[in-house]
Formats: C-alpha cells, structure tokens, sequence
C-alpha cells in the first residue's frame, strides 16, 4: 500500500529528520530546503518533484522513484538510492559523496548508489567523491565538472555519458561500459 499526501503542502524548508515516508506518494510536491535527515524514504515515489537545496543525508531512498526530480544543490551524503530511478533528474551540484563528520567521533558513511539508473540526469559539477557507483546506469548523463574521485565505477554503464571536466582520479572503473580512452 502506498500513503498518499496528495492535498499536503510542505512549506519550503520543512523539517522532518527521522521521518517515516516508505512508499509515500510526493509526486510534484515542492520540498526545497527540505530537511529530512536520516529519513526513510524507500519506494517513496517523488517524481517530478523538487527538492532543489534539500537536506536527505543518511537518508534511505532505496528503491525510490525520482525521475525528474530537481534535486539541484541537494545534500545526499551517505544516502542509500540503491536500485532508486533518477532518469532525467537534475542533481547539478548536488552532493553525493561520503557523510564525514568530526566531533566527539569520526563518522563515515559511503553513498551507496549501486544499480541506481541516472540515464539521461543531469549532474553537472555534482559531487560524488567516494560513492559507491556499482552497476549503475549513467547512459546520455551530463557529469561535465563531476567530482568522481575514488568513486567505484564497477560495472557502470557511461555510454554516450558527457565527463568532459570531470575528475576520475582514484575511481575504479572495472568492467564499467562507454568510456572511451583519449590520446594526450
């Protein structure tokens, strides 16, 4: 069964850290500056929704639906999207690298986007340093000025992805499909 807040309006900067949305229904929905830390989002289906600067850090969107999202300037550090569907999503200058944090402990929690589908999303200047990257599918991406240094690629698929500016230093590329190596 999957909840439905069709008629809910989030005012911008709406907070719900820990929130419990597992296969909520957000289609469209307005969430900029969202903050949803350590939320569960898995299966939620956000759609076309945006979510341009919002705060999902150690969230859970497995399984997730975001196909045209705008997640433009949105923090997923640490997040789970893996199997989640961002076709055609704008994550430009999202970041979506490893979760660091120091205090009284030194916390590191690596973004886990294994399988993920990116075809045809957008994620110029994105960070994804450190990101787990297995399998998933960039196909048509726009990565142009992508931070994807120690990023494990395995098994990807760049075909016809644009890296034109990115950093690929340090990232394991093993088996990954459509890089075409150029002569210096």
């Amino acid at each position: 069964m999957v909840a439905s807040v069709k008629s809910a309006r989030m005012s911008r900067g709406a907070e719900g850290a820990r929130a419990m949305l597992a296969r909520v229904d957000l289609v469209g929905k307005m969430l900029d500056e969202a903050k949803l830390v350590m939320a569960m989002l898995g299966a939620a289906n956000l759609g076309h929704a945006s979510l341009r600067r919002a705060l999902l850090s150690m969230s859970n969107l497995e399984m997730a639906d975001l196909r045209a999202a705008s997640l433009v300037g949105a923090d997923l550090r640490g997040a789970n999207l893996r199997r989640a569907h961002l076709g055609d999503a704008d994550l430009s200058q999202a970041k979506l690298g490893a979760f660091r944090a120091v205090g009284d402990e030194r916390v590191n929690f690596q973004s886990n986007f294994e399988r993920a589908r990116f075809n045809r999303a957008r994620l110029v200047g994105a960070s994804l340093h450190g990101a787990n990257l297995v399998g998933a599918d960039f196909s048509g991406a726009d990565l142009a000025g992508a931070d994807l240094q120690k990023t494990v690629l395995d098994g990807a698929n760049l075909t016809a992805a644009n890296l034109q500016g990115a950093n690929l230093a340090g990232a394991s590329i093993e088996g990954a499909k459509g890089l075409i190596a150029k002569a210096a």
